[in-house]
């Protein structure tokens, strides 16, 4: 018998944990929450540890995002438009039953639209991500323009208009904790994490909070004073922002701090925390930051609209693609680097 696997049985049963269980549950990630129930259930563990057991599933409970609101799509109203840049636009959409529940989303997660970009034609379906909190006044998002889908809600949509809509999903979500939070983004990716910076406003969080974002320049540099009225909320905030073609006019602006591309260099001398709970939003914003163009349309991994060739190094997945893409491919809307990528795009 190797050390770690000495048998703790489990209460009420055959089943039984070994000493290596017990040890990966406090120490590792990714904890199984049932062995993390099983766990409570071994009378020889003391009460302390039966405690740090209880919190633990607590916590998995509390980051684990609720079950869709509703099933299938329902017609949301848009209740407002507004133009963010010379390339983005936010949606305010509500539901249409004035007595309907207060919308519910976590932050991070995104709305599926379904619409007809050329009337009787063929069912266009995107997803995009919440930039705002779900609350009483409704779910925002914000769009480029960029592909049919995009383009119908900027040139086609008014106040007023119905939407065909599903429930707010999607696991990359801003967790629970007391580490530093660094929020890192490129262009219309800024979105998912403006809607966690807003959370940890809400909640006047005392996290250190580092936003780091990457534009062209001022035109196309969407929620720039959102983000530092926000930013001046929290006690230990910090901005980086890099513009990678800065125009004449932006230097006396003060909207950047940075002319160049948001590299490692930028944020080692920016002395950026390195072990944190980082939010990065994919590959696709970070060749958008690059000026390297990558056509997208669903950004959940559905229509493969993004799909290019890898040519060496591995990637992940959040969400999982609908449909994975075949050998020596990639997603590069929802996939995340596991290591040195080439990439043929």
């Amino acid at each position: 018998m190797q050390a770690g696997d000495e048998i703790l049985k489990v209460a009420g049963g055959p089943e039984q944990l070994t000493v290596a269980d017990i040890d990966a549950l406090l120490h590792l990630p990714n904890k199984s929450r049932a062995l993390l129930e099983r766990a409570l259930h071994v009378p020889a563990l003391s009460e302390g540890w039966q405690g740090s057991f209880r919190e633990l599933l607590a916590k998995a409970d509390r980051n684990t995002p609720a079950a869709p609101a509703w099933t299938g799509f329902q017609p949301l109203r848009v209740a407002e438009i507004r133009r963010e840049s010379a390339t983005i636009t936010s949606f305010l959409l509500v539901p249409t039953d004035d007595a309907a529940s207060t919308p519910v989303a976590v932050p991070g997660q995104y709305l599926t639209v379904r619409v007809r970009a050329d009337g009787d034609g063929e069912q266009l379906t995107r997803s995009y991500s919440l930039s705002d909190i779900a609350d009483e006044r409704g779910y925002r998002i914000s769009v480029k323009r960029e592909g049919a889908g995009s383009c119908y809600l900027h040139e086609r949509v008014s106040v007023g208009d119905l939407l065909n809509v599903a429930a707010p999903r999607g696991g990359f979500v801003l967790r629970e904790g007391t580490r530093p939070v660094v929020l890192i983004s490129a262009g219309v990716g800024a979105t998912p994490v403006l809607a966690m910076l807003h959370a940890l406003a809400r909640e006047h969080s005392t996290r250190p909070v580092w936003w780091l974002h990457a534009a062209r320049n001022h035109d196309e540099h969407a929620f720039r004073a959102e983000v530092d009225a926000l930013l001046a909320t929290l006690p230990d905030s910090h901005r980086l922002v890099a513009y990678s073609k800065p125009t004449n006019v932006d230097a006396p602006a003060g909207d950047h701090d940075l002319s160049g591309r948001l590299d490692l260099t930028a944020l080692e001398e920016a002395r950026v925390p390195g072990r944190v709970g980082c939010a990065v939003a994919g590959l696709h914003d970070a060749a958008e930051a690059c000026d390297v163009p990558v056509g997208f349309g669903c950004r959940d991994g559905t229509c493969h609209n993004c799909e290019s060739g890898l040519l060496a190094g591995e990637v992940t997945y959040h969400p999982e693609p609908l449909e994975p893409p075949p050998d020596g491919r990639v997603l590069v809307c929802s996939s995340q680097p596991s290591s040195e990528l080439t990439l043929d795009l």
